[in-house]
């Protein structure tokens, strides 16, 4: 419910994301049996020195083409993101995936590191480079584009 939050929008722009609203796996059901079903490999988008490349991805699943894969983003600071992930067991054993560089465009937010990205510009990037389809997901970036200008707009007291 923040009003800089991204992830609302990523969630309504796309036909087969869902939006999660809790902080304990355990709080969400819907979550809960989405990481248990045996038909599902599920992978937290995290980037960090376990992280595992989307073409290792493509290739673990072209090992076991009856699963269906599922991306899990945390949205939040980068601060509560890190709480979410360390303080669900269910989360920490998920696969993590990291993407391509790309610096983060996010710039109504402080940034922990230049390529920091919010949850919609992850999401963009993220499906991009899985589906190697850009242009099919270029709205997201133009909707994201256009969040950034309100706000700056906003904030230098001009109305758009």
């Amino acid at each position: 419910g923040h009003p800089k939050g991204t992830a609302v929008l990523l969630a309504t722009s796309l036909a087969q994301a869902r939006l999660h609203v809790g902080e304990q796996v355990a709080d969400v059901p819907e979550l809960a049996a989405l990481l248990a079903d045996p038909a599902l490999q599920c992978y937290l988008l995290w980037p960090d020195e376990e992280a595992i490349t989307l073409a290792e991805v493509r290739e673990r699943e072209t090992a076991e083409p009856a699963r269906r894969v599922c991306f899990l983003l945390l949205d939040g600071t980068w601060r509560k993101a890190y709480r979410m992930l360390h303080s669900n067991p269910e989360l920490q054993q998920l696969p993590r995936i990291g993407l391509d560089a790309v610096a983060g465009q996010y710039s109504i937010r402080k940034k922990p590191f230049p390529e920091a990205l919010s949850t919609l510009e992850a999401g963009y990037h993220l499906l991009s480079q899985w589906e190697g389809a850009p242009d099919r997901f270029a709205p997201l970036m133009t909707l994201f584009t256009h969040l950034n200008r309100q706000w700056h707009d906003f904030a230098q007291g001009r109305r758009s």
